[in-house]
């Protein structure tokens, strides 16, 4: 069954036609990704920490490949080089690297950090405190 996404008339040439997508998808519907959320100069980055989170929580597997930066660049409506930057920075990160013709693929998820409540900083029990202690 096909679906519409959004970005498919710049696949189709700009012309107002669109082009059918198959269910799932190739592009930034995927993740549900909306441009116009990225800060005015951090595209790239944006898109970056949306991938990341997404790789993060699962909704990107890895192993999975990630959309052709020409196909997600159109489907979100920005240069091909903000999303080559992003996947530039992911693979600096080591979550995923560039396979030529078959794509960019997630090889590594980011560590999930946990936050540490705050204690305070007394020595633990039966240990000397104060300036003679050390």
């Amino acid at each position: 069954m096909a679906e519409w996404g959004y970005g498919d008339r710049a696949r189709a040439g700009g012309r107002g036609r669109s082009l059918p997508r198959t269910s799932g998808g190739d592009g930034s519907d995927f993740l549900q990704l909306d441009i116009r959320d990225a800060p005015p100069g951090g595209r790239a980055e944006w898109l970056a920490g949306q991938l990341r989170l997404a790789i993060t929580d699962g909704r990107v597997a890895v192993g999975s490949r990630l959309p052709a930066s020409r196909v997600l660049a159109a489907e979100l409506s920005v240069s091909r080089g903000v999303v080559t930057e992003a996947y530039q920075r992911l693979s600096e990160e080591g979550h995923v690297t560039g396979r030529g013709r078959n794509g960019t693929v997630v090889v590594a998820a980011p560590a999930r950090t946990v936050a540490v409540p705050a204690t305070s900083q007394s020595a633990p029990t039966g240990c000397p405190t104060g300036p003679d202690a050390l």
